[in-house]
Protein backbone atom coordinates (compact mmCIF):
# COMPACT_ATOMS: atom_id res chain seq x y z
CA UNK A 1 0.00 0.00 0.00
CA UNK A 2 1.51 3.06 -0.91
CA UNK A 3 2.58 6.40 1.19
CA UNK A 4 0.38 8.97 -0.85
CA UNK A 5 -2.67 6.31 -0.75
CA UNK A 6 -2.43 6.34 2.88
CA UNK A 7 -1.79 9.72 2.87
CA UNK A 8 -4.78 10.52 1.45
CA UNK A 9 -6.91 8.48 3.39
CA UNK A 10 -5.81 9.69 6.88
CA UNK A 11 -6.30 13.56 5.11
CA UNK A 12 -9.62 12.57 4.31
CA UNK A 13 -10.43 11.52 7.58
CA UNK A 14 -8.76 14.70 9.72
CA UNK A 15 -11.21 16.95 6.84
CA UNK A 16 -14.22 15.24 8.40
CA UNK A 17 -13.07 15.14 11.89
CA UNK A 18 -12.47 18.82 11.33
CA UNK A 19 -15.80 19.96 9.95
CA UNK A 20 -17.63 17.48 11.46
CA UNK A 21 -17.23 15.86 15.04
CA UNK A 22 -19.74 17.42 17.42
CA UNK A 23 -17.07 18.42 19.91
CA UNK A 24 -14.50 21.03 18.21
CA UNK A 25 -12.73 21.40 21.88
CA UNK A 26 -12.07 17.35 21.63
CA UNK A 27 -10.90 17.72 18.30
CA UNK A 28 -8.37 20.15 19.24
CA UNK A 29 -7.04 18.73 22.32
CA UNK A 30 -7.35 14.88 21.67
CA UNK A 31 -8.01 14.50 17.75
CA UNK A 32 -5.57 17.08 16.69
CA UNK A 33 -2.07 15.41 18.76
CA UNK A 34 -3.17 12.22 17.52
CA UNK A 35 -3.37 12.81 13.68
CA UNK A 36 -0.15 14.82 13.95
CA UNK A 37 1.34 12.01 15.30
CA UNK A 38 0.29 9.73 12.89
CA UNK A 39 1.38 12.35 10.10
CA UNK A 40 4.59 12.24 11.04
CA UNK A 41 4.76 8.18 11.56
CA UNK A 42 3.61 7.95 7.62
CA UNK A 43 6.18 10.75 7.07
CA UNK A 44 9.05 9.13 8.15
CA UNK A 45 8.67 5.71 8.26
CA UNK A 46 6.96 2.93 6.35
CA UNK A 47 3.45 3.06 5.13
CA UNK A 48 0.79 0.50 6.78
CA UNK A 49 1.19 -2.57 3.99
CA UNK A 50 -2.14 -3.08 4.01
CA UNK A 51 -5.83 -1.69 4.30
CA UNK A 52 -6.19 -3.65 7.39
CA UNK A 53 -2.99 -2.41 9.31
CA UNK A 54 -3.91 1.34 7.99
CA UNK A 55 -7.41 0.30 9.62
CA UNK A 56 -6.06 -0.54 12.75
CA UNK A 57 -3.64 2.75 12.78
CA UNK A 58 -6.55 5.11 12.26
CA UNK A 59 -9.16 3.79 14.64
CA UNK A 60 -6.24 3.85 17.36
CA UNK A 61 -6.30 7.68 16.75
CA UNK A 62 -9.68 7.69 16.44
CA UNK A 63 -10.44 6.05 19.97
CA UNK A 64 -8.57 9.27 21.37
CA UNK A 65 -11.39 10.79 20.84
CA UNK A 66 -13.37 8.97 23.60
CA UNK A 67 -16.51 8.72 21.82
CA UNK A 68 -18.63 6.31 19.86
CA UNK A 69 -19.98 6.25 16.49
CA UNK A 70 -16.02 6.99 15.73
CA UNK A 71 -14.89 4.33 13.52
CA UNK A 72 -12.73 4.03 10.61
CA UNK A 73 -14.57 1.23 8.63
CA UNK A 74 -13.31 -0.96 5.12
CA UNK A 75 -14.10 -3.65 3.16
CA UNK A 76 -13.01 -5.96 5.77
CA UNK A 77 -15.86 -4.80 8.43
CA UNK A 78 -19.21 -5.88 7.99
CA UNK A 79 -20.44 -2.61 9.41
CA UNK A 80 -19.03 -1.38 6.20
CA UNK A 81 -21.52 -2.26 4.09
CA UNK A 82 -24.35 -2.11 6.98
CA UNK A 83 -23.97 0.89 7.38
CA UNK A 84 -24.01 1.87 3.48
CA UNK A 85 -27.11 -0.19 2.84
CA UNK A 86 -28.86 1.18 6.47
CA UNK A 87 -28.06 5.28 5.13
CA UNK A 88 -28.77 4.50 1.43
CA UNK A 89 -31.72 2.87 2.04
CA UNK A 90 -32.93 6.25 4.18
CA UNK A 91 -32.31 8.68 1.59
CA UNK A 92 -30.99 9.24 -1.45
CA UNK A 93 -29.01 12.35 0.14
CA UNK A 94 -27.12 10.36 2.25
CA UNK A 95 -25.63 9.03 -1.08
CA UNK A 96 -22.74 11.52 -1.01
CA UNK A 97 -20.36 9.22 -3.43
CA UNK A 98 -21.06 6.94 -6.77
CA UNK A 99 -19.56 3.85 -4.85
CA UNK A 100 -22.05 4.06 -1.83
CA UNK A 101 -22.35 0.27 -1.82
CA UNK A 102 -25.88 0.79 -1.06
CA UNK A 103 -26.63 -2.69 -3.05
CA UNK A 104 -26.50 -6.50 -2.60
CA UNK A 105 -23.56 -7.93 -0.84
CA UNK A 106 -22.39 -10.94 -0.59
CA UNK A 107 -23.97 -11.63 3.30
CA UNK A 108 -23.93 -14.53 5.53
CA UNK A 109 -25.51 -13.80 8.58
CA UNK A 110 -23.06 -13.95 11.29
CA UNK A 111 -20.91 -11.10 13.19
CA UNK A 112 -17.15 -11.54 14.49
CA UNK A 113 -15.20 -9.82 17.05
CA UNK A 114 -16.32 -6.68 19.31
CA UNK A 115 -17.89 -6.64 23.09
CA UNK A 116 -15.14 -8.88 24.41
CA UNK A 117 -14.98 -11.58 21.32
CA UNK A 118 -11.82 -12.65 19.86
CA UNK A 119 -11.48 -11.64 15.89
CA UNK A 120 -12.18 -14.85 14.60
CA UNK A 121 -15.56 -15.51 17.10
CA UNK A 122 -18.52 -15.13 15.96
CA UNK A 123 -20.46 -12.27 18.46
CA UNK A 124 -23.74 -13.50 16.93
CA UNK A 125 -25.99 -15.61 14.06
CA UNK A 126 -28.75 -14.13 12.36
CA UNK A 127 -32.06 -16.02 12.62
CA UNK A 128 -32.72 -17.82 9.16
CA UNK A 129 -30.02 -16.39 7.71
CA UNK A 130 -27.23 -18.51 5.50
CA UNK A 131 -24.85 -18.86 9.06
CA UNK A 132 -27.54 -20.26 10.52
CA UNK A 133 -28.89 -22.41 8.00
CA UNK A 134 -25.01 -23.53 8.05
CA UNK A 135 -24.98 -24.48 11.84
CA UNK A 136 -22.86 -21.87 12.93
CA UNK A 137 -23.37 -20.84 16.85
CA UNK A 138 -22.32 -17.48 18.90
CA UNK A 139 -19.07 -18.60 20.30
CA UNK A 140 -17.58 -20.37 17.55
CA UNK A 141 -13.93 -19.62 16.37
CA UNK A 142 -13.82 -19.79 12.39
CA UNK A 143 -10.80 -20.80 12.02
CA UNK A 144 -10.02 -21.07 7.73
CA UNK A 145 -12.26 -20.62 4.92
CA UNK A 146 -11.82 -22.79 2.10
CA UNK A 147 -8.44 -23.67 3.81
CA UNK A 148 -7.30 -19.97 3.95
CA UNK A 149 -7.00 -18.57 7.61
CA UNK A 150 -10.18 -16.68 8.19
CA UNK A 151 -9.14 -12.67 8.34
CA UNK A 152 -12.29 -11.13 8.02
CA UNK A 153 -15.47 -9.83 5.89
CA UNK A 154 -13.78 -9.84 2.41
CA UNK A 155 -13.32 -13.81 2.53
CA UNK A 156 -17.07 -13.63 1.91
CA UNK A 157 -17.51 -11.08 -0.82
CA UNK A 158 -18.05 -11.94 -4.29
CA UNK A 159 -18.89 -15.44 -3.21
CA UNK A 160 -22.77 -15.31 -3.04
CA UNK A 161 -23.95 -18.75 -4.53
CA UNK A 162 -20.60 -20.84 -4.04
CA UNK A 163 -20.85 -23.55 -1.13
CA UNK A 164 -17.69 -22.52 0.96
CA UNK A 165 -15.87 -24.86 3.29
CA UNK A 166 -15.11 -23.71 7.23
CA UNK A 167 -13.21 -25.36 9.50
CA UNK A 168 -14.68 -24.20 12.91
CA UNK A 169 -13.79 -24.71 16.47
CA UNK A 170 -16.34 -24.85 19.01
CA UNK A 171 -15.01 -25.10 22.63
CA UNK A 172 -12.49 -27.55 21.42
CA UNK A 173 -14.07 -29.47 19.18
CA UNK A 174 -13.20 -29.81 15.39
CA UNK A 175 -16.37 -29.00 12.92
CA UNK A 176 -16.25 -28.71 9.32
CA UNK A 177 -19.31 -26.69 8.37
CA UNK A 178 -20.96 -25.47 4.73
CA UNK A 179 -21.81 -22.07 4.42
CA UNK A 180 -23.28 -20.45 0.98
CA UNK A 181 -23.28 -16.62 1.42
CA UNK A 182 -26.60 -14.90 -0.82
CA UNK A 183 -26.40 -11.85 -2.99
CA UNK A 184 -28.70 -9.37 -0.61
CA UNK A 185 -29.01 -5.90 0.89
CA UNK A 186 -27.45 -5.99 4.10
CA UNK A 187 -30.06 -4.17 5.88
CA UNK A 188 -33.13 -5.83 4.68
CA UNK A 189 -30.74 -9.26 5.73
CA UNK A 190 -31.38 -8.06 9.26
CA UNK A 191 -35.31 -7.06 8.85
CA UNK A 192 -35.92 -10.41 7.96
CA UNK A 193 -33.68 -11.81 10.62
CA UNK A 194 -36.11 -9.78 13.12
CA UNK A 195 -39.31 -11.47 11.74
CA UNK A 196 -37.64 -14.67 11.33
CA UNK A 197 -36.77 -14.78 15.41
CA UNK A 198 -40.78 -14.37 16.14
CA UNK A 199 -42.09 -17.15 17.92
CA UNK A 200 -44.84 -18.03 20.83
CA UNK A 201 -43.38 -19.63 23.58
CA UNK A 202 -45.62 -22.07 26.11
CA UNK A 203 -44.82 -21.48 29.68
CA UNK A 204 -47.30 -22.81 32.23
CA UNK A 205 -50.60 -21.52 31.28
CA UNK A 206 -49.32 -18.77 29.38
CA UNK A 207 -48.00 -18.29 25.80
CA UNK A 208 -45.51 -15.57 25.31
CA UNK A 209 -44.09 -14.18 22.10
CA UNK A 210 -40.62 -13.48 20.99
CA UNK A 211 -39.18 -11.55 18.65
CA UNK A 212 -35.28 -10.12 18.46
CA UNK A 213 -35.19 -6.68 16.87
CA UNK A 214 -31.61 -7.07 15.01
CA UNK A 215 -31.49 -3.92 13.38
CA UNK A 216 -33.20 -0.24 13.92
CA UNK A 217 -34.85 1.32 10.95
CA UNK A 218 -38.24 2.17 9.73
CA UNK A 219 -38.37 -1.30 7.58
CA UNK A 220 -37.06 -2.71 11.34
CA UNK A 221 -39.98 -0.99 12.92
CA UNK A 222 -43.03 -1.66 10.77
CA UNK A 223 -41.73 -5.48 10.66
CA UNK A 224 -41.95 -5.20 14.35
CA UNK A 225 -45.51 -3.29 14.85
CA UNK A 226 -46.71 -5.86 12.28
CA UNK A 227 -45.82 -9.16 14.29
CA UNK A 228 -47.17 -6.88 17.63
CA UNK A 229 -50.52 -6.40 16.17
CA UNK A 230 -50.77 -9.55 13.99
CA UNK A 231 -48.89 -12.96 14.98
CA UNK A 232 -48.76 -11.71 19.13
CA UNK A 233 -52.26 -9.48 19.35
CA UNK A 234 -53.15 -12.41 21.69
CA UNK A 235 -50.05 -13.38 23.95
CA UNK A 236 -50.40 -12.78 27.06
CA UNK A 237 -47.05 -11.27 27.11
CA UNK A 238 -43.64 -10.42 25.30
CA UNK A 239 -40.31 -10.93 25.14
CA UNK A 240 -38.28 -8.57 23.53
CA UNK A 241 -34.72 -9.08 22.50
CA UNK A 242 -32.28 -5.92 22.24
CA UNK A 243 -29.62 -7.87 22.04
CA UNK A 244 -26.81 -7.68 19.61
CA UNK A 245 -26.95 -6.63 16.00
CA UNK A 246 -26.74 -2.51 15.51
CA UNK A 247 -29.01 0.39 16.74
CA UNK A 248 -30.67 2.63 14.07
CA UNK A 249 -33.78 2.49 16.21
CA UNK A 250 -36.16 6.20 17.59
CA UNK A 251 -38.39 6.18 20.49
CA UNK A 252 -41.02 6.37 18.52
CA UNK A 253 -40.99 2.81 17.75
CA UNK A 254 -42.45 1.93 20.87
CA UNK A 255 -45.32 3.96 19.94
CA UNK A 256 -47.15 0.68 20.25
CA UNK A 257 -46.12 -0.22 23.57
CA UNK A 258 -48.11 2.68 25.06
CA UNK A 259 -51.06 3.04 23.15
CA UNK A 260 -53.83 2.66 25.50
CA UNK A 261 -56.39 0.34 24.08
CA UNK A 262 -59.80 2.40 24.27
CA UNK A 263 -58.11 4.64 22.07
CA UNK A 264 -57.14 2.29 19.53
CA UNK A 265 -60.02 -0.21 18.75
CA UNK A 266 -59.25 -3.00 16.67
CA UNK A 267 -59.23 -2.46 12.82
CA UNK A 268 -61.36 -5.24 10.70
CA UNK A 269 -61.07 -5.34 7.37
CA UNK A 270 -63.27 -7.43 4.67
CA UNK A 271 -61.98 -7.66 0.84
CA UNK A 272 -64.62 -8.46 -2.21
CA UNK A 273 -63.41 -12.31 -1.75
CA UNK A 274 -64.40 -12.00 1.92
CA UNK A 275 -61.71 -12.47 3.44
CA UNK A 276 -60.85 -10.72 6.54
CA UNK A 277 -57.90 -9.41 7.85
CA UNK A 278 -57.36 -8.03 11.88
CA UNK A 279 -55.03 -5.44 12.79
CA UNK A 280 -54.17 -4.30 16.25
CA UNK A 281 -52.67 -1.04 16.53
CA UNK A 282 -51.59 -0.96 20.42
CA UNK A 283 -49.72 -3.83 22.69
CA UNK A 284 -50.81 -3.66 26.41
CA UNK A 285 -49.04 -6.85 27.58
CA UNK A 286 -46.34 -7.52 30.12
CA UNK A 287 -42.99 -7.00 28.69
CA UNK A 288 -39.27 -8.05 29.32
CA UNK A 289 -36.65 -6.56 27.65
CA UNK A 290 -33.54 -8.75 27.12
CA UNK A 291 -29.72 -6.37 26.33
CA UNK A 292 -26.31 -7.21 26.58
CA UNK A 293 -23.19 -4.66 25.38
CA UNK A 294 -24.23 -5.29 21.84
CA UNK A 295 -27.25 -3.51 22.80
CA UNK A 296 -26.37 -0.16 21.24
CA UNK A 297 -27.27 3.71 20.07
CA UNK A 298 -30.92 3.52 19.42
CA UNK A 299 -31.72 0.08 21.35
CA UNK A 300 -30.49 1.74 23.88
CA UNK A 301 -32.92 4.39 23.74
CA UNK A 302 -35.63 2.22 23.70
CA UNK A 303 -34.49 -0.04 26.72
CA UNK A 304 -34.05 3.72 28.69
CA UNK A 305 -37.63 4.10 28.26
CA UNK A 306 -38.92 0.99 28.72
CA UNK A 307 -36.81 1.01 31.83
CA UNK A 308 -37.69 4.38 33.00
CA UNK A 309 -41.14 4.50 32.23
CA UNK A 310 -41.51 0.94 34.46
CA UNK A 311 -43.57 -0.06 30.92
CA UNK A 312 -40.81 -3.63 31.13
CA UNK A 313 -37.92 -5.66 33.08
CA UNK A 314 -34.74 -5.09 31.83
CA UNK A 315 -32.70 -8.14 32.30
CA UNK A 316 -28.91 -9.18 31.02
CA UNK A 317 -26.14 -7.02 31.12
CA UNK A 318 -25.33 -3.12 30.80
CA UNK A 319 -25.71 -1.82 27.59
CA UNK A 320 -23.02 -0.57 25.40
CA UNK A 321 -23.20 3.46 26.32
CA UNK A 322 -22.94 4.18 22.81
CA UNK A 323 -25.93 6.73 22.15
CA UNK A 324 -24.76 9.66 20.18
CA UNK A 325 -25.93 10.88 16.30
CA UNK A 326 -23.37 9.23 14.01
CA UNK A 327 -23.25 9.61 10.34
CA UNK A 328 -20.94 7.85 7.50
CA UNK A 329 -19.23 9.87 5.11
CA UNK A 330 -17.92 7.69 2.17
CA UNK A 331 -14.05 8.05 1.27
CA UNK A 332 -13.48 5.31 -1.76
CA UNK A 333 -15.03 2.37 -2.52
CA UNK A 334 -12.87 0.36 -0.15
CA UNK A 335 -13.47 2.56 2.95
CA UNK A 336 -15.32 4.69 4.96
CA UNK A 337 -15.64 6.88 8.04
CA UNK A 338 -18.51 6.74 10.58
CA UNK A 339 -18.61 9.72 12.61
CA UNK A 340 -20.38 11.01 15.95
CA UNK A 341 -21.92 14.43 14.76
CA UNK A 342 -23.51 15.07 17.62
CA UNK A 343 -24.30 14.64 21.27
CA UNK A 344 -27.47 13.46 22.63
CA UNK A 345 -28.97 13.73 26.12
CA UNK A 346 -32.22 13.12 27.42
CA UNK A 347 -34.08 15.56 29.05
CA UNK A 348 -37.04 14.51 31.83
CA UNK A 349 -36.88 15.52 35.63
CA UNK A 350 -33.16 15.73 35.46
CA UNK A 351 -30.99 15.29 32.45
CA UNK A 352 -29.11 11.92 31.24
CA UNK A 353 -26.42 11.11 29.30
CA UNK A 354 -26.16 7.93 28.09
CA UNK A 355 -23.04 7.64 25.90
CA UNK A 356 -20.36 5.82 28.29
CA UNK A 357 -22.88 4.89 30.76
CA UNK A 358 -25.40 2.89 29.33
CA UNK A 359 -28.79 0.88 30.55
CA UNK A 360 -28.11 -1.21 33.70
CA UNK A 361 -30.70 -4.52 33.64
CA UNK A 362 -33.11 -4.87 36.51
CA UNK A 363 -32.32 -8.32 36.58
CA UNK A 364 -28.21 -9.11 35.81
CA UNK A 365 -27.08 -12.20 34.05
CA UNK A 366 -23.61 -11.64 32.50
CA UNK A 367 -22.77 -13.94 29.75
CA UNK A 368 -19.29 -14.64 31.03
CA UNK A 369 -18.22 -17.83 28.38
CA UNK A 370 -19.88 -15.85 24.95
CA UNK A 371 -21.24 -18.96 24.05
CA UNK A 372 -25.12 -19.85 23.48
CA UNK A 373 -25.50 -21.66 27.43
CA UNK A 374 -25.25 -17.73 28.19
CA UNK A 375 -27.12 -16.50 25.93
CA UNK A 376 -29.95 -18.88 26.17
CA UNK A 377 -29.94 -18.31 30.39
CA UNK A 378 -30.83 -14.85 30.00
CA UNK A 379 -33.54 -15.72 27.51
CA UNK A 380 -34.33 -18.56 30.32
CA UNK A 381 -34.58 -15.86 32.95
CA UNK A 382 -36.64 -13.44 31.05
CA UNK A 383 -39.39 -15.74 30.39
CA UNK A 384 -39.55 -16.79 34.20
CA UNK A 385 -39.45 -13.24 34.97
CA UNK A 386 -42.18 -12.73 32.34
CA UNK A 387 -44.39 -15.74 33.72
CA UNK A 388 -44.15 -14.45 37.17
CA UNK A 389 -45.13 -11.02 36.14
CA UNK A 390 -47.92 -12.28 34.46
CA UNK A 391 -49.41 -14.79 37.52
CA UNK A 392 -48.43 -11.57 39.71
CA UNK A 393 -51.29 -9.58 38.21
CA UNK A 394 -54.06 -12.84 38.69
Amino acid sequence: MSRDYCSRVTDEVDKYVQANFFDPTLVQSAWDPAYKELQAELAKGKPPQSLAALDKRLNQALHSLKTSHCQFVTQNDESFFFLHSLFGGMSKANRTRPHSWAKPVACTGLATGGCGFADDQIRYVLDGSPAARAGLLMGDHILTVDGKKYGGYLQFFGQEGKTLKLSVDRQGKHLELQLQPVKKDLYSLYVQATIASKRKIKQGKYSLGYVHLWAGGSDSAEAVKEILGDDFRDVDGLVYDLRDGYGGASIEDLDMFYRPAAAYPDCITKNRKGETSWQRLYFDKPVVVLINSGSRSGKELLAYSLKKSGRATLIGETTAGAVVAGTLFPIDDQCALYLAVADLKLKGRETERLEGVGVAPDITVVDKNHDPSGYGLQLTTAIDALEKRLASQN
